[in-house]
């Protein structure tokens, strides 16, 4: 099946000049977060994206257009601003986010630009999945702002039919004045980071009522700012009976605790609140004595208090 839009790296183009124009990019990045969310491979919940670009000040314009579609499409949305393209697929795979996306022309004139996409790995779109963001992509304009209005609370499927074209209009009028302010729009589509982390597996059964993911030697949790305290279950695999898990936050040393395999320890972590810094802080966990690429540890869901 020949591609209309993806090329051999993304869909590129003039800017201003299909497909690199606002509105197509919108829908573009409406499409790609159907395509995503409908993907039965990914766990369940919202899927979330790691958008980065290069210094081209056109990046700006199409970073509002893409972040507008995506969010339309229920996807958590994450800015990381200008940063190398290999850059990009590294995060988009060690903060496994369903997806990453770079704007870019690479080596292309200045007026060009570019949106590729990487997936769960870093790595370039299969040929199906750029074939499937491409028919969400030839679906009708109408059909395109009608389920915008649905994703966006506005309920246009439960709406007279005399009232329809003018909520669609009002809509559109909306979405025009939301794609100035950069910060509401982040702000609406917040990357969850309390679901994620680093150098642990994805979630597994639950041990005793408790649902836990496995980690090595080094791993990482997010943990909100706002917190008082946070409480982290904790447990060590049968074949390590007895660790020491050494923790810091943001890099600075918070505590030191001995867990057992036979039973869940559940750590009180005292935080001090920021009020002018980032909304998530780092708690980083490192078990002695080293044990590599081993899993000995798992960890449970975080409650903040």
């Amino acid at each position: 099946m020949k591609r209309e839009y993806f090329g051999t790296d993304g869909v590129r183009g003039r800017v201003g000049e299909a497909p690199i124009t606002p509105e197509l990019v919108m829908k573009l990045g409406w499409a790609a977060g159907r395509t995503f969310a409908a993907d039965p491979r990914r766990p369940a919940g919202r899927p979330a994206v790691l958008i980065g670009k290069d210094t081209r000040i056109s990046g700006y314009l199409l970073e509002a257009a893409l972040e507008a579609g995506l969010s339309a499409a229920g996807v958590d949305v994450a800015l990381c601003g200008p940063l190398p393209t290999p850059g990009i697929a590294y995060m988009t795979k060690r903060f496994e986010c369903d997806f990453g996306v770079v704007i870019s022309a690479s080596h292309n004139l200045y007026d060009d630009n570019g949106i590729k996409f990487f997936d769960e790995n870093g790595s370039k779109l299969s040929d199906e999945l750029e074939q499937q963001i491409e028919s969400y992509l030839d679906e009708p304009a109408l059909t395109f702002w009608l389920l915008l209005g649905v994703a966006s609370g506005w309920g246009a499927q439960y709406l007279p039919p005399r009232r329809t074209t003018t909520r669609v209009a009002a809509v559109l009028t909306l979405l025009v004045a939301a794609s100035v302010p950069l910060q509401v729009l982040h702000q609406r589509a917040a990357f969850d980071l309390e679901h994620r982390g680093i150098g642990l597996s994805p979630w597994q059964t639950a041990i005793d009522g408790v649902r836990y993911r496995l980690a090595a030697a080094k791993s990482s949790v997010f943990v909100p700012a706002s917190a008082q305290m946070v409480i982290i279950p904790l447990r060590s695999v049968a074949l390590a009976p007895e660790v020491k898990v050494e923790l810091s936050l943001d890099g600075r040393p918070a505590d030191v605790v001995t867990i057992v395999s036979d039973r869940w320890h559940y750590l009180r972590l005292q935080m001090t609140r920021d009020a002018g810094g980032p909304r998530f802080r780092r708690l980083d966990l490192r078990v002695t004595p080293d044990s590599g690429d081993a899993s000995v540890l798992m960890v449970g869901k975080v409650e903040p208090r």
